[in-house]
């Protein structure tokens, strides 16, 4: 620890993050078509027409009898899931796109050994659109996330050895659905340009900062329904997100970190849907 190896230490950097070193999974290139934008900002496209749950793991049994929980792949996103009855979230994915842009800088502060800030600031702009298909009956509900990219965070100079972290920009949609038939579903658009702050202050008694303000958003939502809807009713809530988490403790190794605040931005819809003659 930092106040074991000094017996004073002062420390005020402010780092951007633009230039920052970003680990991208491998699985972008196989999933996605990435395609540069005007100005340099980047979208991806999902390659696959239609994604289907795959490796799909159960839990044990929920405390609430009848439900069943569970983990599985939808392409590259990584699901989890909670459905009454059966074991499987009929979820059919067929297109997804987005961006995530960052512009963020991390403030360090050490004055003397107690006093600490670690704090990554600046505006995340995200834009997505999802079409979304659930292809039988089903009462139960599932989120998906994909984490885009992870920035690195490191202190400067030698004191990256002991300071620093990783900020994980993640993009998802849940749904909460009690459908009656097969073929319900959505599409989804959504964009925002959130400013956040995020990290911890421990300058004059240590808590979390967390801070979000959207400086823009829209977008839109259009329930999908099926050729045949007579006499039934269905509920569909649903929603589009961007996460961004910082982990901070020690650099190299990330069982070591504790994750400090994640911030979650995004358009949520509710659809309570019947026919004329239900």
């Amino acid at each position: 620890p930092i106040d074991e190896l000094f017996v004073a230490i002062s420390v005020n950097e402010q780092i951007p993050l633009d230039a920052a070193p970003a680990e991208v999974s491998p699985s972008v290139a196989q999933a996605f078509r990435v395609d540069r934008l005007p100005g340099g900002n980047l979208r991806y496209t999902s390659r696959n027409r239609r994604m289907v749950p795959t490796n799909v793991r159960a839990s044990l049994q929920d405390e609430e009898p009848g439900l069943n929980e569970f983990e599985f792949q939808l392409g590259p996103f990584k699901c989890e899931a909670k459905v009454e009855g059966g074991l499987s979230f009929p979820v059919i994915l067929d297109a997804f796109s987005f961006e995530v842009n960052s512009s963020l800088t991390y403030d360090v502060v050490i004055t003397g050994l107690n006093a600490y800030r670690a704090v990554a600031h600046g505006d995340i702009t995200t834009t997505m659109s999802s079409d979304v298909l659930i292809n039988a009956a089903v009462t139960g509900s599932a989120e998906c996330k994909y984490k885009v990219k992870e920035v690195q965070v490191r202190a400067p100079g030698w004191l990256g050895l002991f300071v620093g972290g990783q900020i994980p920009l993640e993009v998802g949609f849940a749904l909460d659905a009690k459908a009656e038939l097969a073929g319900i579903g959505y599409d989804a658009f959504f964009q925002s340009t959130m400013t956040a702050a995020f990290g911890f202050d421990c300058t004059g008694g240590c808590h979390a900062v967390g801070d979000l303000t959207s400086k823009n958003a829209g977008g839109f939502f259009k329930p999908r329904l099926p050729a045949s809807f007579n006499e039934l009713r269905t509920e569909l809530a649903a929603s589009l997100f961007g996460l961004a988490t910082l982990k901070i403790g020690n650099p190299f190794e990330e069982d070591l970190q504790f994750k400090v605040l994640a911030l979650r931005v995004g358009l949520e819809q509710k659809a309570e849907l019947a026919s004329e003659k239900g």
